[in-house]
């Protein structure tokens, strides 16, 4: 096949980020964010969206 198309190399990737999230909190995200700059700043959930799972797939190729 790499013949074919003229490539001397050929490679795919799977790349899958925040695709499962284990905790006993009963809130809406663990990962909760604090805004502002102020380390010592409180961090609230206010019922956010749990994290986004996010799926990347990829080829690369080399002619």
């Amino acid at each position: 096949m790499l013949q074919r198309i003229k490539a001397k190399a050929l490679s795919a990737y799977l790349t899958v980020e925040n695709i499962l999230t284990l905790t006993k909190y009963k809130g809406q995200d663990p990962e909760v964010s604090v805004r502002g700059s102020d380390p010592f700043r409180v961090a609230t959930d206010n019922s956010m969206t749990p994290p986004v799972k996010m799926f990347t797939l990829g080829l690369t190729a080399s002619f």
